[in-house]
């Protein structure tokens, strides 16, 4: 399959000397800057991140420390130098050096990338030694910057992070005619009610990959059986899917993981079914084709293929009775659930939609459907991506509000604490959302661009018809299912649950006021009581039947 790329990823292939002579070529290895005053000629050259040698990279790291060290001291997480070195090697990073002689005295980094679906410069870092303040040199660089902006098709902004309290650089973007970008974040609630401007303290990748829960942030779980088992022999493949069952109770649950999301993101599902309550229940999670530990073949993905990936693996395991699995699956998850009950009704004891559609139309703008379809697919820095997931799968609300997880403890059975003895905890929901996403984003084996398109162009085309859903319904047994969906959801928006309601007319529909997309998440007790009802009906209808 041939996937196209935009304007700003073909920049960031390029090689240092094409992407000058492209974009930049006025600045060449002995481009020449003039101090004003001391009349010193200065030179300014570029080089990649990966490029910098050790002595410039220490030199870079040097200056930021000297002039911003202290605004990061006083800002809620502190100055982190080892998590500041990793930020400065970001692979698309840029760096325009300012040298004396052979001493560094500034540098400006940036990077080409998309922020809320459009394309930008994004400016990491500028600094400046004491003597070349207020010469105009900054000024100069970021019209470099400007620059490049207007040579790479499609670009529209230059945006940069900024501290507020910096009172001094503020005015100096201000001057050049910067202001406050309309997706900046709202403020933060800390654990102890303590609510903090987001320009001055949202934690960035670098904080969060600092903070001292951050390495315990996916739990270790000890599963019950676990494997990689070869499926679609025979509708393209094979190709391996990777999947564990957590738990050994009668009652088989099985979870079914939305669009570009890893097996670990029901780990709280996991810990009170699989292990809390493992006497009970047995718990299946699984990624899907194109994440984390199953195979990412380069094809046409469908919720139907995946659907039957499903049903193979059930196979292999052996949980093959009828009426005896719970299938609960969250947006794409959903739909893959919706295929499956299609496809095997009477295997199902009950169903649960959750945040998902019969198919996908646009209920909002054109301008904002196109926004966030392209949001979805195009890179951007780490920071954005991060940021933008969170506001498009929670609520603000939710994001801001107190971390109060449910952790596993040195008495959970099944479970193993990390060498501190415990299982730590974050300021905020948004910071162990952050986390949660950055351990799955940096792994470059478990998620892939390639993986996450074909995924969502699957989950894009599907559909399944008033006709098809009355014939699940029918099937499966309406008492059997629930639908739910939250009026905050800007993923899925709430018109797609309400249709879901209206054509399968489920035992149980919910539409939940002030919810967002991922209610195992942001609402896990009510999500949890809900599906136990569910599992609970199922199990007393197989009794009477």
């Amino acid at each position: 399959m041939e996937v196209s790329i935009g304007s700003v990823d073909i920049a960031n292939t390029k090689t240092l000397d094409e992407f000058v002579h492209l974009y930049m070529p006025t600045c060449t290895a002995d481009s020449k800057w003039t101090h004003p005053t001391s009349k010193e000629e200065y030179t300014i050259s570029i080089q990649t991140a990966s490029g910098l040698c050790d002595e410039d990279f220490t030199a870079c790291f040097n200056l930021i420390e000297l002039t911003s060290s202290q605004d990061y001291k006083k800002s809620k997480d502190g100055w982190k130098p080892r998590s500041k070195r990793k930020e400065m090697k970001l692979l698309d990073l840029k760096y325009l050096l300012v040298k004396l002689n052979d001493s560094l005295e500034g540098f400006v980094s940036f990077m080409p990338t998309y922020e809320d679906g459009y394309p930008v410069i994004y400016t990491y870092e500028i600094h400046l030694t004491t003597t070349l303040r207020g010469t105009g040199l900054a000024s100069h660089l970021m019209k470099q910057l400007e620059k490049v902006a207007r040579r790479i098709l499609g670009i529209e902004k230059l945006m940069l992070t900024c501290f507020t309290s910096n009172e001094r650089a503020v005015q100096f973007y201000q001057k050049l005619g910067y202001s406050k970008d309309e997706y900046s974040p709202p403020p933060r609630q800390l654990r102890d009610g303590t609510k903090i401007e987001a320009s001055e303290s949202q934690p960035s990748v670098a904080e969060i990959l600092a903070h001292p829960s951050y390495k315990d942030t996916i739990w270790q779980l000890v599963p019950t059986q676990s494997g990689r088992l070869p499926v679609a022999k025979t509708r393209g493949g094979p190709l391996n899917i990777a999947w564990e069952v957590h738990g050994k109770g009668d009652i088989k649950l099985v979870w079914v993981m939305g669009l570009g999301t890893v097996m670990s993101a029901w780990q709280r599902q996991t810990l009170r079914y699989g292990h809390e309550q493992g006497e009970k229940y047995s718990s299946l999670i699984f990624d899907n084709r194109g994440m984390g530990n199953s195979d990412k073949p380069l094809l046409r993905y469908s919720t139907k293929e995946m659907a039957l990936d499903l049903i193979e693996l059930l196979d292999h395991i052996g949980w093959t009775k009828e009426r005896q699995l719970h299938i609960t699956g969250v947006s794409m998850g959903g739909m893959i659930a919706q295929e499956f009950a299609y496809l095997v009704p009477d295997r199902v004891a009950s169903l649960n939609l959750v945040s998902t559609a019969p198919w996908i139309e646009n209920t909002t703008t054109f301008v904002e459907n196109l926004r966030t379809r392209i949001n979805m697919f195009l890179p951007k820095s780490l920071d954005r991506s991060v940021t933008d997931a969170a506001r498009s799968l929670f609520a603000d609300s939710w994001l801001i509000q107190p971390d109060q997880t449910v952790v596993p403890t040195a008495a959970t059975p099944g479970v193993v604490v990390p060498p501190s003895g415990a299982y730590g905890m974050f300021d905020t929901n948004y910071e162990r959302f952050a986390a949660q996403e950055l351990t799955k984003r940096l792994d470059k084996e478990k998620f892939q661009k390639a993986g996450f398109m074909l995924q969502a162009i699957a989950a894009g085309w599907h559909h399944k018809s008033p006709a098809q859903l009355k014939e699940i319904a029918d099937k499966v047994g309406r008492e059997r299912i629930m639908v739910l969906h939250g009026t905050k959801d800007n993923m899925i928006t709430v018109p797609h649950g309400k249709k879901l309601i209206e054509m399968m007319q489920p035992e149980v529909g919910i539409i939940k006021e002030g919810t967002g997309h991922v209610f195992m998440l942001e609402e896990w007790d009510f999500h949890n009581e809900m599906v136990e009802k569910m599992f609970a009906t199922g199990e007393r209808l197989n009794k009477a039947s």
